[in-house]
């Protein structure tokens, strides 16, 4: 059966030895060509049916051994999203028929709006490759047989270059493409409003895992200083929407807070080892203090011995107080008992968190009441004349974010002049001297609020020499030092650390009120009071979330000059794969001199295939961690779905760059020679040697299908993770119920690296469509095969860590529609080489047509799907809204770190009560104690 298979293949694939042919033929001899020869393309084929299997295997083998890896799901989420186990079976695909009985609904139901659209993206996209695969082999692939070049074999034979230079037949090909990019636009669009639909219910009701009331929240970026505070924010909005606002949270700049949280979490987890050791030895265990362990995959070793040692205090002594000196004074390298140390260490900690959590609390609620930041410039330059109107144009701003009640500041009418040493950065107040009732700014008329900020308003009631100097130039030089001040008291935001952030989150009363806040503008100053529909509580990061939104765009332009610049550079390292993976190049290499050999050809042929698609797969799999720590640590963004939309941009760039770099570097360096030998045939050898990388393409698609899919399954990452700390820490009764949570953990399914992985294939499709149309087979198998493990693994592995709405599905779509317009200037180009201009000329519609569909996308789908529908939004205020406002927490969106109480070890064994954990740890019930 396999000689019949490989003879099949044999007669698909072969090549004739020799190209010959005149000029016009697009036949060339063998050595100009890099096009894979048969036996390379068998080789590869075999090779990964043989690795599929062997993964198959290998893959029902770890299912029932380890299910906290490959069946793990059901632990981590609710009883309504579990799934019914997959029975117990030997046979490797035995999960598939269970599977595919799960119908669409009940998946977007289990697995959330995420996970449904990825999967709706590989059916759409595998419906596209599986028509256009049909039609091709109908229709092109007959004409193509038949072009007039019957000379040809192999991928020529089923590929444009069989085509006669100048011959009807390559209309065949343009109407194709036609044909091709009105389906792919008209499947796109279908999807598209399947979507929205999706988005506005969800954007209306919610998941079944999130509170209904972070869908009636805004998030405010650009928040001007007299508003950073609970109070502040929330009166500016109910002026606005009379009471529509429930509460209101400005976010603040804790970074004392935040390292005394993180240096506790690690005292809590240095408890637990100890009392885990005191559980499973029966003896309390002694360590030198201020020793270093080590660390691995978030567990560390256990530093400790039994031995007789003096405690620190005695069982009856409770005087804390005492302890806590006789803990601060413990030298390093002194030897302590490991269990009364951290319990200390932990109390201590405690108190300080809860007094920098109070502090930060009132703060949070007075905010700043003093003009602040706003004088910075002037008390530095100290011109009197300035700060005044710095003062007057602040003023003037704040009457129009304000104009009922709320905190105050004093007006120019009420203060003459401004003391510039009592002024201080933005946060730093004394929140004992505010008057909390005192409104933040007078009524004004108005047609004041209209007349401020005419020009020449400035010039009424001063002098005729400040009324010459403004005429001269004077006011131009004050407003621009004015749009330098703004500017800068950003950065003096960001580097003097001061309390208060420029972000913060308001829920309202009713979806109404959120859309309409959401959709119109609230104020006529620029880049200020930004909202936008508030992310769930797990999507944010909240160590970014107090970065202000202007630092955070300007980093996002730097790094996307550092992408794009590295896209650039990007043919540097494929270029050398491509020439240097082959077995030519390694038989010149000391040690594998026998690969020249004829005798290897079979190896030769295998490596040729293979060895440059996997250690392509390999370079790129390193991307998407560089683009994550960009996002996170470079950029500051401020919730997990943006980071993984930047990564699925720009990892998109360099799927593009990697598939015209591919075919660009085979086809310059292999026809170099004869480029050289004669530059004006340039175009000519570059336009035959296209078709010829093809073969290439063909076993990276079938790679990624036979290995990477299946690979996906396995979750090496997690079982080597599993396996190392199951190896490093083999008494599992010597881990604590934290570690043991961490080893297993649930599996999380990454949007930003799974959708440029299939977009590989798209543009691979999009750029062979009409010039090699065997490569659709090929691709509708890969999109077919992975929409199946990806739905097992979504219904049995994947746990959702947070729930975006399926806002990548959008950003997916769209860059469909690039790679189709860099399939139709490839299929242009090719064409006009071969001497089909009048074709090239019927193509170019075809980019105007895609274009304004990708720009009738984001207007109609994209934009619109960000904000719920004042349709829907009234519908559901009619009947649900009342029900849910109940439900509301007024500090759902206060940081985590300023609601988090006293901290208490976790109980050794979930099972245990709290109360052994006590006897054994001989600790005091503390009140408002939560397990962190």
């Amino acid at each position: 059966m396999r000689n019949d298979m490989d003879a099949s293949l044999k007669r698909l694939f072969e090549q004739d030895d020799n190209y010959g042919g005149d000029s016009n033929s697009t036949s060339f001899d063998e050595d100009t060509t890099v096009e894979k020869d048969v036996d390379s393309v068998v080789t590869v084929i075999w090779f990964n049916c043989f690795f599929l299997i062997l993964i198959m295997l290998l893959h029902n083998f770890l299912k029932w051994n380890i299910p906290s890896i490959y069946m793990g799901r059901n632990n981590h989420v609710s009883q309504v999203r579990q799934m019914d186990p997959i029975p117990a079976s030997w046979l490797p695909l035995s999960w598939v028929r269970q599977v595919m009985k799960v119908s669409w609904r009940e998946v977007r139901i289990v697995a959330g709006l995420d996970a449904y659209m990825l999967l709706r993206f590989l059916h759409m996209c595998g419906s596209i490759a599986a028509v256009s695969s049909f039609w091709a082999m109908a229709i092109l692939w007959p004409i193509y047989c038949n072009g007039g070049e019957n000379n040809q074999e192999g991928w020529y034979v089923y590929s444009i270059a069989n085509v006669t230079k100048g011959s009807e037949y390559l209309w065949a090909p343009t109407v194709f493409m036609w044909l091709f990019t009105a389906y792919t636009i008209r499947t796109i669009d279908r999807e598209l409003r399947h979507y929205v639909d999706l988005r506005m219910e969800f954007l209306g009701r919610g998941d079944m895992d999130i509170a209904k009331q972070y869908h009636y929240s805004l998030m405010v970026e650009k928040i001007p200083i007299p508003l950073r505070s609970d109070k502040a924010l929330f009166d500016y909005f109910n002026a606005l929407f009379p009471g529509k606002v429930h509460s209101a949270n400005a976010v603040r700049k804790v970074p004392d807070l935040q390292s005394r949280i993180s240096r506790r979490k690690e005292t809590v987890k240095r408890l637990e080892k100890a009392l885990a050791f005191y559980a499973s030895t029966g003896r309390r265990p002694t360590h030198q203090a201020g020793r270093g362990r080590c660390r691995c995959c978030g567990i560390e070793c256990a530093p400790y011995t039994i031995k007789d040692s003096e405690p620190i205090c005695d069982d009856d002594d409770h005087d804390d107080q005492s302890n806590l000196v006789r803990v601060a004074r413990s030298r390093k390298g002194e030897r302590v008992d490991s269990i009364r140390y951290y319990r200390q260490l932990l109390d201590d900690i405690n108190v300080e968190v809860s007094e920098l959590q109070q502090e930060a609390n009132v703060l949070a609620e007075a905010g700043n009441y003093r003009l602040s930041a706003e004088d910075w410039i002037s008390r530095v330059l100290r011109l009197d004349v300035f700060s005044y109107e710095v003062a007057q144009s602040s003023f003037d701003r704040a009457s129009t974010w304000r104009t009922l009640s709320g905190p105050s500041v004093p007006s120019p009418e009420e203060e003459s002049t401004i003391d510039g040493d009592k002024l201080s950065l933005a946060g730093e107040t004394d929140v004992s001297s505010l008057n909390l009732a005192e409104p933040l700014v007078k009524h004004r008329e108005h047609h004041d609020v209209v007349d401020h900020a005419r020009p020449g308003m400035e010039l009424k009631g001063k002098n005729i020499f400040e009324q010459t100097f403004r005429v001269l130039g004077g006011t131009f030089l004050l407003t621009t030092l004015s749009s330098f001040r703004r500017n800068i008291d950003v950065v003096v935001d960001t580097v003097t650390g001061a309390s208060t952030s420029s972000t913060g989150f308001v829920t309202f009363n009713d979806l109404c009120t959120v859309t309409a806040a959401a959709s119109a503008p609230l104020t006529v100053e620029p880049n200020t009071l930004i909202v936008a529909i508030a992310p769930e509580p797990r999507d944010l990061i909240f160590e970014n979330v107090v970065v202000d939104l202007d630092t955070v765009e300007a980093k996002k332009k730097s790094a996307s000059l550092l992408v794009a610049f590295g896209a650039l550079l990007w043919s540097v390292p494929v270029a050398a794969i491509q020439i240097w993976c082959t077995s030519d190049s390694l038989s010149e290499v000391n040690g594998f001199h026998w690969m020249a050999n004829s005798e290897n050809e079979r190896v030769a042929n295998f490596i040729n295939g293979w060895l440059p698609v996997v250690t392509i797969m390999c370079l790129m799999q390193l991307l998407p961690l560089l683009f994550q720590e960009l996002g996170i640590h470079y950029e500051g963004r401020k919730t997990f779905s943006s980071v993984e939309e930047s990564i699925l941009k720009r990892y998109f760039i360099y799927q593009l760059a990697n598939v015209y770099v591919t075919v660009t570097s085979y086809s310059i360096f292999d026809s170099l020679s004869d480029i050289i030998e004669d530059p004006t045939d340039t175009p000519k050898i570059l336009g035959r040697s296209l078709p010829t990388v093809v073969g290439y393409f063909v076993s990276l698609v079938a790679t990624k299908t036979l290995i990477g899919v299946p690979s996906s399954m396995m979750r090496w990452g997690a079982l080597l993770r599993y396996g190392l700390l199951r190896a490093l820490f083999c008494s599992k009764s010597r881990l604590t119920q934290r570690e043991l949570d961490t080893v297993y953990r649930e599996q999380k399914l990454k949007y930003g690296r799974e959708y440029p992985s299939f977009l590989l294939v798209v543009i691979i499709c999009q750029c062979y469509a009409t010039i090699a149309p065997i490569i659709l087979p090929f691709g509708a198998l890969f999109f077919w095969f992975a929409a199946l493990v990806f739905k097992m693994q979504v219904l049995h592995v994947f746990t959702p860590v947070y729930e975006s709405g399926g806002v990548l599905f959008t950003v997916a779509c769209n860059r469909v529609l690039v790679g189709l317009i860099f399939g139709q200037l490839t299929l242009i180009g090719y064409l006009s080489l071969r001497d089909g201009y009048l074709q090239s000329t019927a193509l170019v519609p075809l980019l105007f047509m895609t274009y304004f569909s990708l720009r009738y996308n984001v207007q109609e789908y994209e934009t619109p799907s960000t904000n719920l529908t004042m349709e829907r939004a009234q519908e559901i205020d009619k009947y649900e809204t009342a029900a849910a406002v109940r439900e509301f927490d007024e500090y759902a969106y206060r940081q985590p770190i300023l609601t988090e109480p006293l901290a208490v070890p976790l109980p050794y064994r979930r099972e245990q009560r709290q109360a052994s954990i006590t006897t054994i740890a001989e600790e005091e019930t503390l009140p408002n104690t939560v397990m962190l």
